[in-house]
């Protein structure tokens, strides 16, 4: 098979998920994942991944984001900043 035939056959299914959530009531959060996965192909995402060079940014990048999630998600549990007021008070 070409690759104008197989790059037309996978423009055609680009409409499916839409159109199973439109008319036929495909979930949406299903339909958006058909979605996903039509038009950002799996090895594409990859391909990103392992085209990128690993010098200092990964890992140490990705440890302090994870340490400021951890800081901020324990500040939140302690202080309870995301309790409405009245909720904070009947529990104390």
């Amino acid at each position: 098979m070409s690759h104008e035939a197989i790059e037309g056959r996978r423009r055609a299914t680009h409409p499916l998920p839409a159109l199973g959530w439109w008319r036929f009531g495909l979930n949406p959060i299903v339909a958006f994942w058909c979605a996903y996965v039509l038009t950002r192909p799996l090895g594409a995402s990859i391909a990103d991944w392992l085209g990128k060079p690993s010098s200092f940014g990964d890992g140490t990048v990705t440890l302090a984001g994870l340490a400021l999630f951890v800081v901020l998600v324990a500040f939140v549990a302690i202080t309870r900043h995301d309790v409405p007021a009245t909720r904070r008070r009947d529990r104390i």
